[in-house]
């Protein structure tokens, strides 16, 4: 074993490293990584994407943009996918009343720092046991059976003692919302209905901060937490302590006793001493003297094994309950905070989420304008490029909701209700028209405004309307204001009267 690794050294190193670039790329946390890279591809000198899409001089369908425009656009745009502030606002509420706000997934970081630490407790380990099974195999069986149980131990290890602490953590959360309600008097339901992600977050807002965690978290009415897994994982981990603890002893006292016996069995030169044999009375003491200084030896010897062992077994107990702690801290009660987690992408308000994409949009309109620029410098005549990135955005969710419409409406009228959907359409509230305006008000770019009363017009045509209607009516008042001449003196007078 240990020729071929040294002999094979450089090509498992670069497999290696091209598996764990490979499970960077597609892993949960690799997004930003694939984003650069698909970046990199498309600005590799000479060979880059961008220098190949600039001889496309091929216009789309539309004829608003070019082929290599809307290649580009589309790669970049796959990397943006806003959500509405109102859906961004319902998870949010979601991942607080289930008491998941500011927890995350379990990082990379953690998880590599814990196999580092299994692996490290589990080799000794594992040598050992793979000697003591395999007594008459080779030192290369030994080496692949030691490496298979580190695998093993450590796959083992690692998700038992990350489910027990994620347990750990949900069952405390449900006992402390049901010692509120039992604290409460009983008064209402621990339980009062299942409240999804894609549910109105506002639906239990009568009920008291432990119900709707419940809400939330609960799989049934009933459910309050379990520790089975906890337990399994307590067993396991006594099994593991005590069981590499009695093997490096018993491996001790073996090692012992076959070092006596070899003593013993000495065959001893009767010629060493010239042939003449001491009396016993001259060679009693000084073997005597001997045989405790061996005793005495061997038994420091235990004593020092066995406070070596006691040691290894309570760094590996800790080395799990770090484990544990680290499934603790980490992971969400409820089972939807996991994708609510990731459509918020950990941020908690809607400002810092649209600033987490800034900096793609920023990058993907630069990529643009250079390919944009390389395709003038190749076109044989003018060419009529003015399209933005933004404006991709901006059309590619006008087309979103426009297949949504569709395909709606369409569901409606197989129904057979078109009709009466339409005439029972629930009307538009004020505190909705008042929210539309307040986000218009905030936007500073009247491109930024149209665009999106443009894609308001799409989702929801009857407040598109209310918001107009309103926006005229402002403006209409402050036009009013502006040209009403200053009141004269007793006009106040003439007007109340």
């Amino acid at each position: 074993m240990s020729e071929f690794l040294s002999t094979y050294a450089v090509t498992l190193g670069v497999v290696a490293s091209l598996c764990a670039f490979a499970l960077l790329m597609w892993s949960p946390y690799g997004e930003r990584v694939r984003f650069w890279w698909m970046d990199f591809r498309y600005t590799m000198p000479l060979l880059g994407r961008s220098q190949r899409l600039a001889k496309d001089p091929t216009r789309a369908s539309d004829g608003s943009w070019m082929n290599a425009e809307r290649h580009l656009c589309s790669d970049y745009n796959k990397y943006i996918r806003f959500i509405p502030e109102s859906v961004f606002q319902n998870y949010i509420e979601f991942l607080r009343r289930a008491n998941d706000i500011g927890r995350s997934p379990t990082p990379w970081w953690a998880v590599l720092l814990l196999a580092v630490l299994v692996i490290a407790e589990a080799l000794g380990f594992s040598y050992l046991l793979g000697g003591m099974i395999a007594m008459d195999g080779s030192a290369n069986t030994r080496n692949l059976l030691m490496y298979a149980i580190v695998t093993v131990i450590c796959i083992i290890t690692l998700v038992l003692t990350h489910a027990a602490g994620h347990q750990y953590y949900r069952t405390s959360l449900l006992r402390a919302c049901f010692k509120r309600f039992k604290e409460s008097g009983g008064r209402g339901r621990f339980f009062s209905g299942k409240i999804a992600l894609s549910d109105d977050q506002t639906k239990d807002d009568d009920q008291p901060d432990h119900t709707q965690c419940a809400n939330r978290v609960c799989e049934n009415p009933s459910d309050q937490g379990s520790y089975g897994i906890i337990v399994v994982a307590a067993i396991f981990i006594l099994a593991i302590a005590v069981g590499s603890t009695w093997m490096r002893w018993e491996n001790l006292r073996k090692s012992m006793t076959e070092e006596t016996v070899n003593v013993k069995l000495e065959i001893t030169n009767p010629f060493s001493n010239g042939g003449l044999a001491l009396p016993p009375a001259v060679t009693a003491p000084q073997k005597e003297a001997e045989q405790k200084a061996k005793d005495e030896m061997a038994e420091a010897t235990k004593s020092g094994s066995l406070a070596g062992f006691l040691m290894l077994a309570f760094i590996f107990i800790v080395t799990q309950l770090v484990g544990i702690g680290v499934g603790f801290r980490y992971g969400f009660a409820s089972k939807q905070s996991k994708d609510a987690f990731q459509q918020t992408r950990g941020f908690a308000t809607y400002e810092a989420y649209l600033l987490h994409y800034q900096a793609y949009i920023d990058l993907a309109t630069a990529r643009l304008y250079q390919l944009q620029q390389r395709m003038e410098k190749l076109a044989l005549e003018k060419l009529d490029l003015h399209k933005t990135f933004r404006d991709f955005i901006l059309e590619s969710a006008q087309e979103s909701a426009r297949l949504r419409h569709g395909m709606n409406r369409t569901a409606t009228d197989s129904s057979g209700l078109g009709a009466s959907v339409g005439s029972e359409r629930p009307p538009v509230l004020d505190e909705q028209i008042v929210a539309q305006l307040a986000k218009l008000d905030r936007l500073n770019d009247k491109a930024a405004k149209a665009a999106h009363l443009q894609a308001l017009e799409m989702i929801d045509e009857a407040l598109y309307r209310a918001v107009i209607a309103r926006l005229r009516l402002r403006k209409s008042e402050q036009e009013q204001r502006h040209q009403s001449p200053p009141l004269q003196a007793g006009e106040i007078d003439s007007l109340l009267s």
